[in-house]
């Protein structure tokens, strides 16, 4: 990679970095996509969409190796970025889904069903009513409102 800019570097970091999540191999995918991250943001600046599917990818990958938090602070930051660069656009409706998503998965039910909404309404708004990310986020705000309507059971004796 050496005869390369730093930006096709940046791609091949990233490209690499899905290669390996893909193939399970997350330690490598989050290596990648911090180098291809910093890269970025070196050559682009903090603010840009390159870094902001970096933030996305990392909460991912912090989701799926039990480091909750730290991905939903990822994913917070996507989104943060995506509305900055994009407004209303799918783009920022997914990162709205992938953070509902994350902190559903975490139990954070009452959250999660205000940012999921959020998505599916930005998804509409943008024209797009179905298709799979939104029914996937129509799912997981079902099983939020399920969960928070749930009776509390007592694990007492």
């Amino acid at each position: 990679m050496e005869n390369l800019t730093a930006i096709e570097q940046a791609r091949q970091l990233f490209a690499r970095s899905w290669a390996a999540y893909s193939q399970g191999e997350l330690k490598e995918a989050e290596e990648f996509t911090l180098q291809a991250k910093a890269l970025w943001e070196q050559e682009m600046g903090a603010e840009s969409l390159p870094v902001s599917t970096c933030m996305n990818n990392l909460g991912r990958i912090c989701e799926e190796t039990d480091r909750a938090e730290e991905g939903i602070e990822w994913h917070r930051k996507a989104l943060a970025l995506r509305k900055k660069l994009l407004g209303d656009h799918p783009e920022t409706a997914f990162c709205y889904g992938n953070l509902g998503t994350a902190l559903a998965a975490h139990g954070q039910f009452e959250e999660a069903i205000d940012v999921l909404s959020a998505a599916i309404n930005l998804f509409e708004k943008c024209g797009n009513t179905n298709g799979h990310d939104v029914e996937g986020y129509k799912r997981n705000l079902a099983v939020c409102v399920d969960a928070l309507s749930a009776p509390k059971t007592c694990a007492c004796r």
